[in-house]
């Protein structure tokens, strides 16, 4: 009894302490949106919406959405144009969704506008720029700065090189502006397509497929022997899907009708898969390229080594991890932009310059394996990726970059669209490539909205 009023009391203290701490964090907030409004309204941040699809897929302009009944995935295509045709194709499975009805058009993706961002420093190279269009300057543009103040500009094969040099995206962007090529969970959801992109070199194989995943025995006593897993790469053209290799084709893109000369091989891929079960003494191997200028790369989960081998001689080598033996992991082999680089866990474990010979060598329609040089294992689905590729604008006649260098001002950008086949830029401005630094705008960061 004598205890009731204490506690009453210390109840009473309770919910006056949650009433304050409720009262202060209501105050906090609209303090936070008075802040926040305010640092809109003066300038600082700036809401936009996307109005073209010339920076897809980072950020989509106006677009309809489509569900593929085959993989049940979806995906974007652009609505720059009024919607024509009857079919779109899924760049998942590459099976056709049947259009039976007007579909929606959204809009584009939003973007924030941070003025200050570019007040007392330039842009970084690969960093997203708004800024007024040169050629109209009551609109305002988002691209991508790859060429700085000074810079000597020049496109080649699909890739940026200044001043003679390959401009190399670190590992970051350049995972940001892959390009997802195919993803081997979806092989067989295709009707037209019931096999594997993925098959074994001959039929003495010990690789099978079940469940979406594959496995293999590792039978083989011989680390030097290697049973390997081929990629083989299809592209509709049509209603049929036939070999070759990869292409600057963006399936957002399917409003605007390509001639064959218009769409350019990539040889610039990645390839990203998850490990696991990994037991015994040999070798998990990953060839890039079927032909005497192959690249591979040797990982030892035992010892937890790695190499990377051309023309079969080692040229590099490391650790993929301290701990050994290793039974699992995420491995990612990527040739991008002159590099050739293998991650482990999402974190670069070896760097190595690509050989000069493998860039002029022809593309390939089988431009990735997967072996087991002695080594029982099982891999999730593969997951084949492109890089951003820059190739000419079709139907202008200014190309600024290719048959000669560019050279910039000193308070000039280069700027470049990652959706590079319908992107209005510095290759094809007539009045010239550069983009001044007073007509830049801030930086522009993505805020997309499901």
């Amino acid at each position: 009894m004598h205890n009731e009023p204490d506690n009453k009391l210390a109840a009473g203290r309770s919910r006056g302490g949650l009433a304050r701490r409720t009262v202060a964090a209501v105050v906090l907030l609209v303090i936070a949106v008075l802040a926040v409004g305010q640092w809109l309204v003066g300038g600082l941040g700036v809401p936009m919406t996307v109005c073209s699809g010339s920076m897809a897929p980072a950020v989509l302009g106006p677009h309809c959405r489509f569900k593929c009944a085959a993989c049940d995935r979806e995906f974007a295509c652009g609505a720059d144009l009024p919607e024509t045709g009857r079919w779109r194709v899924c760049p998942h499975c590459g099976d056709v969704v049947e259009i039976t009805s007007p579909p929606k058009v959204r809009e584009g993706d939003r973007v924030l506008l941070l003025r200050a961002a570019f007040g007392r420093k330039w842009p970084r190279r690969w960093e997203l720029a708004a800024f007024r269009d040169p050629q109209r300057p009551s609109r305002a543009a988002i691209k991508r700065v790859v060429g700085l103040p000074g810079e000597t500009v020049r496109i080649r094969q699909g890739d940026v090189y200044v001043n003679g040099r390959i401009a190399a995206k670190n590992w970051a962007t350049q995972r940001k502006m892959a390009v997802l090529v195919h993803d081997a969970s979806t092989d067989g959801t295709n009707p037209n397509e019931h096999e594997s992109r993925w098959k074994p070199a001959d039929a003495a194989s010990g690789w099978t497929r079940r469940d979406m995943r594959f496995s293999c025995g590792g039978d083989s006593a011989d680390a030097s022997s290697v049973d390997w897993l081929v990629y083989h790469h299809l592209r509709r053209e049509g209603n049929s899907l036939i070999p070759g290799p990869v292409t600057d084709e963006l399936s957002y893109n399917q409003w605007r009708t390509l001639r064959a000369d218009q769409i350019e091989a990539v040889r610039d891929l990645t390839l990203c898969f998850r490990a696991t079960r990994l037991a015994g003494e040999g070798w998990l191997v990953v060839r890039a390229n079927d032909d005497e200028d192959r690249l591979e790369t040797w990982i030892r989960p035992e010892s937890g080594s790695c190499e990377f081998r051309y023309k079969g001689q080692t040229v590099a080598s490391g650790t993929v991890a301290t701990s050994d033996p290793v039974t699992e992991g995420e491995v990612t082999v990527s040739l991008v932009d002159g590099q050739w680089i293998l991650a482990w866990n999402g974190l670069v474990v070896l760097r190595h310059e690509r050989p000069e010979a493998v860039d002029a060598s022809r593309p390939s329609e089988r431009p990735w394996a997967i072996g087991s040089a002695g080594l029982t294992m099982e891999i999730d689905p593969p997951r084949v990726y492109r890089d951003t590729h820059y190739g000419r604008p079709p139907g202008v006649l200014a190309r600024w970059g290719f048959d000669e260098p560019v050279v910039l001002g000193p308070d000039e950008f280069f700027v470049l669209g990652d959706n590079s086949p319908v992107s209005d830029d510095s290759r094809s401005w007539p009045d010239g490539p550069g983009v001044p630094a007073k007509l830049l705008l801030g930086r522009a960061v993505i805020v997309r909205i499901p």
